[in-house]
């Protein structure tokens, strides 16, 4: 909880930082401390009551694991535990009892577990939103969250393409970053393992502390930076959408004269 009430901190304060820079063309960071001060605790309170679902579900999911292992633990324990067991290819009949039991257990969670998925999807959607909403139009908390999932039903198309483009872009870069750092700490890994150092393998071991600096601090702040501008830029683009479809229903709206 704590490192979420931080990092919504931090998100108040980017959010603002990229609206001056969107108006200004200059970036305060003084300014943007401000804004992440004012607006902290106030997203944060809107991630906990948007979260509520997924706390719930995540509560019921530990719930049937819970009941699963325990089920385990009396029906089979004093029959399993503490005997030895040779591997000839077939389960013992005291494990084989169990099997369709557990197995029910773990289809049932199935469900919860993609449903759990798709609300986590959704609401981390209607959290980046909200935020910039409680930013940029000053609503509070309800109003703030019901605003967001408007915005969310009416660009669902857009923000969805959006996303996989994004997906898509992340995958191939952290490929790319993944093999170039597995590359370098091979050499590393085998001289560990062998517990004999060549030049070639310290300078692997050096670049690779590098690289790994420059992805986590430096390419992680950019990241970070980047998917800020991200959610501003689509909640801007989906906030125009709105604006100009409630304009044209306005302009075909014939307005009575009066004489």
């Amino acid at each position: 909880m704590i490192g979420q009430l931080i990092g919504w901190f931090g998100k108040g304060a980017m959010i603002g930082m990229v609206d001056m820079a969107d108006k200004n063309g200059i970036v305060s960071v003084r300014d943007g401390i401000e804004q992440g001060k004012k607006y902290g605790i106030k997203l944060f309170q809107t991630y906990f009551v948007i979260n509520i679902p997924v706390f719930v579900m995540v509560g019921i999911g530990g719930l049937i694991l819970y009941s699963s292992i325990l089920a385990f633990i009396v029906e089979l324990g004093p029959e399993v535990f503490g005997k030895t067991y040779q591997l000839t290819g077939e389960v013992p009949a005291e494990v084989e009892k169990f099997i369709p039991g557990f197995l029910g257990s773990i289809v049932c969670g199935v469900p919860l577990l993609c449903g759990g998925l798709l609300i986590s999807f959704v609401i981390n959607i209607m959290n980046e939103f909200a935020a910039r909403v409680i930013i940029f139009e000053g609503l509070d908390i309800r109003p703030a969250i019901s605003r967001s999932w408007k915005i969310f039903k009416r660009n669902l198309g857009y923000i969805f393409l959006t996303l996989i483009t994004f997906a898509i872009i992340s995958f191939f870069l952290n490929l790319f970053l993944a093999s170039s750092m597995l590359k370098l700490w091979i050499p590393v890994a085998k001289s560990i393992l062998r517990g004999f150092w060549t030049t070639s393998s310290i300078t692997s071991g050096f670049y690779f502390v590098i690289l790994f600096l420059i992805v986590n601090i430096g390419f992680g702040s950019l990241v970070t930076a980047f998917i800020s501008v991200l959610w501003t830029r689509l909640y801007q683009e989906c906030t125009l959408k709105d604006s100009l479809s409630f304009s044209n229903q306005l302009e075909g709206i014939e307005v009575p004269l009066v004489e």
